[in-house]
């Protein structure tokens, strides 16, 4: 069973509430011409903020809209928060780090943007994350990239085609891969190891570590013969 309408401010009055499961129907928000709209619409009300008690929030598959309220981050009791598919803007506020009990997160398919923010790394007791099919930019911080390495860490998506994210923190085989592909395509094997040249000083200054890949400059090679 689904429900439509919004959400009431009214929601205040139930402080001991621990359960607030309100998934939508996936199939309403994909056709536009159905008849019964079976989704929760307009934002989510600063008043979820008075549930202290609440434990589980489901809010995901539904056309709510807005930022999501910093309010909502008061709710210090929560292991599960799904607002996944939905049509949310704005970003994640740094208070997500006071969500310490959190153990799924999922804010995936929606319109937020700006940087996830490197507070999340506090969520040591978080197992799942879903950030893909956003707008956020800039890299995935490196305390996020801790979790991941935690053997309890089950799940962590992050990146999609419509997504700007950089996973390097995550991912230092991808950095590698990267600047291997800059190698080969800035200086060419004929040229490894046989001394400076223009393109091989380009190169140089623009990675500025030998350690990190092989390059053709002849203060490389000798590191190059190491690896």
């Amino acid at each position: 069973m689904y429900i439509s309408g919004t959400i009431p401010s009214e929601i205040e009055a139930f402080k001991h509430m621990r359960y607030f499961i309100a998934t939508g129907d996936p199939n309403s928000i994909k056709d536009n011409h159905s008849k019964e709209i079976k989704t929760l619409r307009n934002t989510i009300p600063t008043q979820i903020g008075s549930l202290s008690e609440l434990e589980f929030l489901y809010l995901d598959n539904n056309s709510l809209t807005g930022k999501i309220p910093n309010e909502l981050y008061f709710l210090t009791k929560l292991y599960d928060l799904n607002l996944g598919s939905n049509k949310l803007s704005g970003s994640i506020h740094t208070d997500i780090g006071t969500l310490t009990k959190l153990i799924n997160f999922d804010v995936s398919n929606n319109n937020l943007s700006s940087s996830i923010p490197s507070q999340m790394g506090k969520l040591t007791s978080l197992t799942e994350a879903y950030f893909y099919d956003n707008n956020f930019n800039g890299s995935v911080p490196a305390e996020i990239c801790k979790l991941k390495k935690d053997e309890s860490f089950g799940m962590l998506k992050l990146l999609s085609g419509r997504d700007n994210l950089k996973d390097e923190n995550c991912n230092p085989k991808a950095k590698h891969e990267k600047m291997r592909r800059l190698t080969d395509k800035v200086c060419p094997s004929s040229q490894t190891g046989s001394g400076k040249s223009p393109k091989s000083l380009r190169l140089q200054s623009l990675i500025n570590d030998c350690n990190q890949v092989c390059c053709c400059c002849s203060e490389c090679s000798q590191n190059c013969n190491k690896r």
